[in-house]
């Protein structure tokens, strides 16, 4: 099973409903139904007593430096257990991925610095041709991140659900 979310705008709310038929036999069908919805919040520092803490604001504007959070939200909405679901997002367009903040319970997680055409888990290499021809291994650094992808490593039964998400910086 392979779930696509397309690209989105940073600032609005949506839901995408992708379809996956699973076969159990010739003349049965079962169907799983992943309900995606993303949502995006921006990371700000207040002072509450005598501590600093973390709280995460509907986004209205952003400027550079700022942090924002995307929350991932499915839900198998089928009569089958959504198997080997693939679930990818863009890195959004001005903005840098947070190195280590990637998260998804049961999910493997890996990276696409190429568009969306091959992904690795981290620490994500690519090669470096130097000038004399010989070629050179280095590790992406989080500027080059085009892509996350979560694997589930666990059947998602009808009627549950779990979250993903991560951080970027606004460029």
């Amino acid at each position: 099973m392979k779930v696509e979310k397309a690209g989105y705008c940073a600032h609005v709310l949506f839901a995408l409903v992708i379809t996956i038929l699973m076969c159990s036999g010739a003349a049965a069908q079962d169907e799983a139904r992943l309900v995606l919805k993303t949502e995006v919040a921006k990371e700000i520092r207040v002072k509450e007593g005598n501590a600093w803490i973390m709280k995460y604001v509907p986004v209205e504007v952003t400027k550079p430096g700022d942090v924002l959070f995307y929350r991932i939200t499915y839900f198998n909405e089928g009569t089958a257990p959504a198997v080997g679901a693939v679930i990818a997002d863009p890195v959004p367009e001005g903005t840098v991925y947070l190195p280590d903040s990637a998260i998804g319970s049961n999910t493997a997680i890996s990276f696409s610095i190429d568009g969306g055409n091959t992904y690795q888990r981290p620490p994500v290499l690519y090669v470096v041709v130097k000038p004399d021809g010989s070629k050179e291994e280095k590790e992406a650094p989080p500027e080059m991140y085009t892509h996350i992808r979560w694997m589930t490593g666990m059947p998602v039964p009808p009627g549950h659900s779990g979250e993903l998400g991560f951080k970027v910086r606004v460029k």
